[in-house]
């Protein structure tokens, strides 16, 4: 379990770490996109500069926040803008004669005997559709995810290989005791499901709870997995699994296949209803085959006997 208004739990197999996030599809669904933004995104910058980190300036970067967007992320620097700034790096200089207003321009400024420099200022337009600037504007005020433009394609519109998450900015904290030298339950289930799925502590042949415990207490520095920003170090900072969902839905709505498709997850639960407030969450392991559960792990028994009411929720959703 995690701390937090919104716990919840995470995980990755054990395989390579990631290749740093790519810039999304050069294709956009939506018609009549087809400029090229020249960014990769509102967090993650140009691919000229791929490890620079594009962020509001009002977003506070210190703490637990910069180590949970290193863990998912990938290690990238972080320059903050405003909204204005950021804008301009999308699309620099996008305004363009405004050629319904232009005849009427010329009528009061041309053949008059007027000197150049008494004409009115000739009449300007953004050339960027308003659509697409709200659209940036809604990416780039989005704490949860991080969009990837492609350089030399288009803006991708919400496409999900287009996406990085993140944890909700609440999420990301310490806890406010270290982690004891004994192991307690309930917190334990982040952990738990690593020994039912066989996850081996590293370097060593051991999955047991009792091992990933003294492997977290005796990092440096501590994996305290009682905390959504801890829990983070250790299933993608230390075993590479991928965040794919960080909204709070219903369990009965998850789309595996979108997810992923068949596999192993880990996904922290809410088996009393959607979370409301300081809530703890439950881990649980779900094996998905032929895009339906197949098994699930949960060895507190907390989640599963509850799942035909139809009112667990998850949030975090890792795929091992």
């Amino acid at each position: 379990m995690v701390r937090g208004s919104t716990a919840t739990n995470d995980s990755r197999g054990v395989r390579p770490a990631p290749p740093r996030p790519r810039a999304g599809p050069t294709t956009d669904p939506r018609p009549g996109n087809s400029r090229a933004p020249g960014v990769v995104q509102r967090y993650i910058a140009k691919d000229d500069h791929p490890k620079i980190v594009y962020m509001p300036d009002t977003v506070d970067t210190t703490g637990e926040f910069q180590t949970s967007l290193r863990n998912l992320m990938g290690d990238h620097a972080v320059r903050k803008l405003t909204w204005g700034e950021f804008r301009e790096i999308v699309w620099p200089g996008t305004l363009t004669v405004d050629r319904d207003n232009l005849p009427a321009w010329a009528a009061a400024n041309l053949g008059r005997g007027l000197n150049q420099s008494d004409h009115q200022p000739v009449p300007m337009v953004d050339a960027v559709p308003a659509p697409d600037v709200l659209e940036v504007r809604r990416q780039f005020d989005d704490d949860m995810t991080v969009y990837h433009y492609a350089i030399g394609g288009n803006i991708a519109y919400g496409l999900p290989n287009s996406q990085s998450h993140l944890l909700k900015p609440y999420d990301m904290r310490e806890a406010g005791d270290p982690l004891a030298h004994v192991l307690h339950t309930p917190s334990a289930c982040v952990i738990q499901a690593l020994d039912d799925f066989n996850v081996n502590v590293p370097g060593t042949h051991d999955h047991s709870t009792a091992a990933w415990h003294t492997y977290c207490r005796d990092h440096i520095p501590q994996i305290d997995y009682r905390t959504d920003s801890h829990y983070i170090r250790l299933y993608v900072g230390e075993l590479h699994y991928r965040l794919k969902n960080n909204q709070v839905i219903n369990w009965n709505n998850v789309n595996w296949n979108t997810l992923g498709g068949d596999g192993n997850y880990l996904v922290s639960t809410y088996p009393n209803g959607a979370p409301v407030g300081n809530v703890t969450g439950h881990m649980v392991g779900v094996v998905i085959h032929g895009g339906a559960v197949q098994t699930i792990h949960d060895r507190q028994n907390l989640t599963a006997p509850r799942l035909a009411g139809g009112n667990v929720f998850v949030r975090y959703i890792f795929k091992m």
